[in-house]
């Protein structure tokens, strides 16, 4: 966890690098097109190897990133990891760096991360250089990682953000909330990025909703009825905390307050399958299995495909 709130409080872009049997040669730079919104923006491109300025510009502009042949030489703040199928082994670390300031805006630091693979094969070891592939990793804007670095081939677009309090919040928002969607199987990483959302923008609506689903996955119904309650005395009519409330009174053996949640949530989203599917595991806990499984077949009518072979 540590080392992932560690990458991920930079906007961080990867580019990836494939294996190769041979690390002779020094490959020709490449040639990146960085861009900026807005335009106009001035970059600094600090190669992290050689500790030194590579090229600056105003964007948009070109710039070249070298491709490195000798990976031992390469490797800056060592990061082991295996991928998928076990098969390979990968070392992970800043390329280079991207310093950005134009006036008026937040400085942005926007690390380049490279990688090397070493694959096993048929029980010899293959090590891979640092080679920039054709086109970047990623092809859409990266909510994922929560960068808001827009990558598509050989270029970098990085959204900047007005230097004012709303800008500030703006761009503390967008991250954190993007960050969430990245590690949206670890209620921990969860509760840490909203919490500091909420800490700044407390009636933050959707940072309310996922604390509260990530307190109910950890089984603290406490701190999660806390978020329930702030989203409905903002708005008593929310299906959403309507639902997530229903969700507490179930765990907690509230079995008819639970019941009586979820009636009020489908009043006002009649046709929202996750309501449905959630009162039937109060009926169920209640023991009316009929009652049940028609509200399993109603989430999946509804399109949640979750409810179609869903088993108590």
């Amino acid at each position: 966890m540590t080392k992932a709130l560690i990458f991920c409080s930079f906007v961080s872009i990867i580019i990836c690098f494939s294996g190769c049997a041979t690390m002779t040669s020094s490959p020709e730079p490449q040639n990146v097109k960085i861009s900026t919104e807005p335009a106009g923006a001035y970059v600094d491109v600090f190669n992290f190897r050689e500790k030194e300025i590579a090229s600056s510009g105003i964007t948009p502009f070109e710039a070249q990133f070298a491709k490195v042949s000798d990976w031992k030489k390469g490797l800056y703040n060592l990061n082991y990891y295996t991928h998928g199928d076990g098969l390979y082994e990968g070392r992970r670390a800043i390329a280079y760096e991207l310093y950005i300031t134009k006036p008026g805006y937040v400085n942005e630091v926007v690390p380049i991360y490279a990688e090397s693979h070493k694959a096993a094969i048929a029980g010899n070891a293959v090590v891979g250089a640092f080679l920039l592939p054709a086109g970047l990793l990623f092809s859409a804007i990266d909510t994922t990682n929560g960068s808001g670095v827009d990558v598509g081939n050989n270029t970098v677009l990085i959204k900047l953000y007005p230097d004012t309090i709303d800008g500030r919040k703006n761009r503390l928002i967008e991250r954190n909330i993007a960050k969430c969607r990245k590690f949206r199987n670890d209620p921990n990483a969860i509760i840490y990025y909203t919490t500091e959302i909420i800490t700044n923008v407390p009636d933050h609506y959707e940072s309310r909703v996922l604390r509260a689903n990530a307190h109910i996955y950890k089984g603290k119904t406490a701190p999660a009825l806390d978020d329930i309650n702030f989203i409905l005395k903002a708005n008593a009519n929310d299906s959403e905390g309507l639902k997530l409330r229903g969700i507490v009174n179930r765990i907690n053996g509230n079995i008819q307050q639970s019941l009586k949640d979820y009636a009020m949530a489908l009043q006002i989203s009649p046709n929202q399958p996750q309501i449905y599917f959630e009162r039937a595991k109060t009926y169920y806990k209640n023991s009316q299995s009929s009652a049940a499984f028609g509200d399993l077949r109603k989430a999946c009518e509804l399109g949640l495909e979750q409810a179609c072979d869903y088993k108590f």
